[in-house]
C-alpha cells in the first residue's frame, strides 16, 4: 500500500522512521484507529496538500516505501549479491 483517501484526508505509507519528522509539517497528524497513533501512517489533512506539488510529494513518499522490498527479502537480495561477487 502506498497512499490511500479517508474523508479529505491523505494517508500515507512511510518507513516508520520517517512518521516523526513527517507530522512536523503542515496538515500532517498521526492516523489513530486505535488508542495508540500507528507508526508510518500520518494523516494529511487539506492543509498539506494545497498544492498538486504538495500532493505528488506526498503520493511520492508512499509509493517509494511501497517498492521497497521487506526486510528479509531485502536481505536475501543482499546474500544474494554478496554471493555473486565472491564468484559463488
Amino acid at each position: 500500500m502506498a497512499v490511500g483517501v479517508t474523508g479529505d484526508d491523505l494517508m500515507v505509507r512511510l518507513a516508520p522512521d520517517e512518521g516523526e519528522a513527517a507530522l512536523a509539517q503542515p496538515g500532517v497528524r498521526p492516523m489513530e484507529f486505535t488508542s495508540r497513533p500507528m507508526k508510518g501512517f500520518p494523516f494529511v489533512g487539506p492543509e498539506g496538500l494545497k498544492t498538486e506539488r504538495m500532493l505528488i510529494g506526498w503520493v511520492s513518499r508512499g509509493v517509494a516505501f511501497a517498492l521497497t522490498p521487506p526486510a528479509e527479502e531485502a536481505e536475501a537480495i543482499s546474500d544474494t549479491c554478496a554471493c555473486m561477487s565472491l564468484g559463488g
